[in-house]
């Protein structure tokens, strides 16, 4: 999760997800892990079924290893789920008239895993997603159309009811979040290692075929060691921390709070200053006075500098005894006769409305010494004894 802690920090982390953020440069990145039904590889050829809306191919210009670009426009289906804008059919007259607007979505994939299932033998592959936009169940859909659903996602596809004997949910993770602080350019890396239920699930009925080749940068992170999947993944150090920050460059900071200082009219600096009071011009000449005391308080002033008068002789008398301390408070306690069973008795507290079968103390239960048999109540206090329960 992440929260903003200032007001004006807030528009500025919130304008970071927006979707079309994502693609600009120093844009919010989301990434994704996923296990999908089929043996995916990345595409080599552009599929397009609608020019605008409908678009499957390898990304264009990749700043790192080669991805697949799933570019669908997508809108919310009375079904509960995501559909197709349009996909060269009736779709888009469909949309018009349920009166739902399009959206654009874009994923950006890596096949990083391939598995084949212990019982079934069915392959299975695990991506590592991008997200560009943030649409509903945009990863669910954009897998789905390209003809590799998720595993257990019984929305998208009524086979992987069968999933859920061994995935009793949809195998998508939110694997690693990257963002900007919004005034000092500065980058966090959050992290979140695949959950143990997921890792299971793998270790359990998959058996790891191969991983990408060449595989670059850090194994996954996962909490809990998997010995059969040490070539993809490794258990986090919990004594590391998941979260990573990098300061940009000097002059990027500068430039940023120079942005600021522009914004809010002001002289920002990354370096504490002394703080000033600013004068306006108008006033320089002016010298300051303390403004006057409101009477009360003055009258108290002046009675406080006045000398206190000297004591007039009194004639030494002896100080009249002190009164008597009041008798305690009554607790409460009244003992009360039941009026089903006559003869049986306990105890009633008319400020709290409490009950108990036994006296309150100073009131003790004992036992007689020379006869186990007998028991007795005594007044810790005075020193009475009462046979049977006593009035309190």
């Amino acid at each position: 999760m992440i929260a903003a802690k200032t007001v004006a920090g807030f528009p500025e982390i919130r304008g970071q997800f927006k979707s079309e953020h994502s693609i600009e440069k120093g844009g919010t990145e989301k990434y994704y892990l996923a296990l999908v039904h089929g043996h995916a590889k990345l595409p080599t050829e552009h599929l397009s079924l609608s020019h605008k809306h409908w678009n499957h191919g390898p990304e264009e210009n990749p700043k790192a290893d080669p991805r697949g670009r799933i570019e669908i426009t997508t809108v919310w289906g009375s079904r509960g789920k995501a559909v197709c804008y349009d996909k060269g059919g009736n779709e888009t007259e469909d949309a018009k008239a349920a009166g739902t607007a399009p959206l654009w979505a874009l994923t950006l994939y890596e096949p990083i895993a391939w598995f084949k299932n212990k019982n079934t033998g069915e392959d299975f592959t695990l991506l590592q997603l991008q997200i560009i936009t943030g649409r509903r169940h945009q990863i669910r859909f954009h897998c789905a159309e390209i003809g590799h659903v998720l595993a257990g996602d019984t929305k998208y596809d009524d086979k992987c009811w069968n999933d859920r004997t061994w995935c009793p949910r949809v195998f998508l993770h939110s694997y690693c979040t990257k963002f900007r602080e919004p005034f000092t350019e500065r980058w966090f890396e959050a992290t979140s290692p695949l959950p143990q239920d997921l890792g299971e699930i793998l270790e359990n009925n998959f058996m790891l075929v191969g991983v990408k080749k060449p595989w670059t940068g850090p194994r996954l992170l996962s909490r809990r060691q998997h010995p059969g999947f040490g070539e993809m993944m490794n258990q986090y150090d919990p004594k590391k921390p998941l979260l990573f920050s990098k300061d940009p460059p000097k002059a990027v900071i500068e430039s940023a709070m120079a942005a600021i200082a522009a914004k809010r009219g002001t002289v920002v600096s990354s370096a504490k200053k002394k703080r000033r009071i600013m004068v306006p011009p108008q006033f320089k000449d002016r010298q300051p006075v303390t403004p006057p005391l409101p009477q009360q308080q003055q009258r108290q002033q002046q009675q406080q500098q006045q000398p206190a008068p000297a004591p007039a002789f009194q004639q030494t008398t002896r100080p009249a005894a002190a009164a008597p301390a009041p008798a305690p408070a009554a607790h409460g306690w009244k003992r009360m006769e039941s009026r089903s069973q006559p003869g049986i008795f306990y105890y009633f507290n008319n400020l709290t409305g409490a009950n108990e079968a036994e006296p309150p103390a100073p009131w003790e239960l004992k036992t007689s010494r020379s006869n186990a048999n007998i028991v007795y109540y005594w007044n810790t206090q005075t020193g009475e004894t009462s046979p049977g329960k006593p009035e309190v």
